[in-house]
């Protein structure tokens, strides 16, 4: 059975508003309309490139799964730092139309863990009598590619718009936990022990999304936005560790929002600031944490932070 969270509830939520929406356009007037703005993107009616470059400071959250037991003690969670990650985008605007192409990728990593005379690893059992030190360190990296193509809703001049999107999301995302334990055994003999659990997955499946951008004032250059979008990937994932691995088909559903404020610098220039989190279900495979080798259990994570985003439109 597929976990889900509330955000991830709410996220698709908005989605299923954004679809509905789009269903209330007159079927006849879409159908008349939008391969016409399409078709403009590359020819000369009006159409413009535009490049966004985006950084900032995110964080990844993962539950308390693929924390470490000891004994009968609450798990030890990996708390991974918070690392730069960046996007770049290039698409063609026409008119109420646009598509694009970006990729988005970030790096992270975990203070070490270090656990005293503990009788467990994640890989199996030591002898009861034993005493030792337990060190781990946790990494994890995802980059991701998108293809978009949305469609601004007509509105009033000076309004509030609403863009609705869909296309196709790719992704690798990967988590590893090294583990090294020395321990001294029953008869005073020390014992060591090292390893590495990994999970990938990489898989590609729809998206669809909703934003909205809301003008402040009369001719202020300031917009206040909002937006999230949904779907899921379809692909494989694969687990390896010291005793052996496995892989095999997974669907990892996604949902994406982010809200912030842009500043339209000129007509061809805008600088946003804003928050963003992403929610992958399912998208690690590890060891539950507890004293069996072969008890596995589907995680999820969720990038999230601050970001600064710049864009640029040229003829």
């Amino acid at each position: 059975m597929i976990k889900t969270s509330k955000k991830f509830r709410t996220a698709t939520s908005a989605v299923a508003l954004a679809v509905a929406v789009g269903m209330l356009m007159p079927a006849s007037a879409v159908a008349q309309t939008i391969p016409d703005l399409f078709a403009d993107l590359f020819t000369d009616n009006g159409g413009m490139w535009f490049v966004s470059i985006e950084g900032g400071q995110t964080g990844l959250s993962v539950p308390e799964e693929v924390g470490l037991v000891v004994d009968s003690s609450p798990p030890w969670i990996s708390e991974f730092n918070d690392a730069f990650s960046g996007a770049f985008t290039i698409g063609r605007k026409a008119g109420q139309v646009d598509i694009s192409i970006s990729i988005r990728g970030g790096q992270f990593a975990a203070d070490e863990i270090h656990v005293h005379e503990d009788d467990t690893t994640p890989y199996g059992e030591l002898d009861s009598s034993t005493t030792g030190d337990w060190t781990s360190n946790d990494t994890s990296s995802f980059i991701t590619g998108t293809f978009e193509a949305g469609y601004t809703l007509p509105s009033s001049q000076g309004g509030p718009t609403v863009r609705i999107f869909g296309g196709l999301r790719a992704e690798k995302f990967v988590w590893n936990r090294y583990a090294d334990v020395e321990y001294l055994t029953s008869s005073d003999a020390t014992r060591s022990y090292n390893g590495n659990e990994t999970s990938t997955f990489v898989g590609v499946g729809p998206s669809i999304g909703v934003e909205i951008e809301v003008p402040v004032g009369d001719e202020t250059g300031f917009s206040v936005f909002g937006g999230a979008s949904g779907g899921i990937l379809l692909g494989t994932q694969e687990r390896v560790y010291p005793l052996g691995g496995e892989s095999g088909f997974a669907a990892v559903p996604f949902a994406n929002a982010e809200a912030g404020v842009n500043f339209a610098v000129s007509d061809y220039f805008n600088l946003s600031v804003g928050y963003q989190a992403d929610l992958r279900a399912n998208v690690i495979s590890s060891l539950v944490a507890c004293r069996c080798a072969d008890d596995v259990q589907q995680n999820q994570a969720v990038t999230h932070g601050a970001f600064f985003r710049a864009t640029a439109y040229f003829d």
